[in-house]
């Protein structure tokens, strides 16, 4: 049931995917050319692509996602809102901070698993 419910909401997140081309496609051959317009339309384009690819990603661990994808999407979706809102500097660097604050969270876990050189539990296998 879970599976069904998933593959028509990816399905209807590509039929979202192409209308967000089309729209790309428009702009770019428009006279009036607006950047925020086309940045905004694209970074759209994306979300629709991540979270395709987290639900694909989803029934492929066996309907699981692993902390560290999610933090990926976190870390995209902060940095495509600093790309698109800017112009405020308080919001800048709390963006900032929360974007430091996940790749520390993706050291931490790199850590626990023994994937750093300098980790203690690099020996245990």
């Amino acid at each position: 049931m879970v599976d069904a419910f998933l593959t028509v909401l990816a399905i209807l997140m590509l039929v979202a995917m192409v209308k967000q081309l089309i729209i790309l496609g428009e702009y770019a051959f428009a006279e009036k050319l607006s950047f925020t317009t086309m940045i905004t339309n694209s970074l759209s384009f994306f979300m629709y692509f991540e979270f395709t690819m987290m639900i694909k990603k989803y029934i492929d661990e066996g309907h699981h996602i692993p902390i560290r994808y999610l933090v990926y999407i976190a870390l995209t979706a902060i940095l495509r809102q600093e790309m698109v809102t800017h112009g405020d500097a308080t919001q800048t660097l709390i963006l900032s901070i929360a974007i430091f604050l996940l790749v520390l969270t993706l050291i931490a876990l790199e850590i626990v698993e023994g994937r750093v050189p300098f980790s203690k539990n690099r020996f245990k296998k």
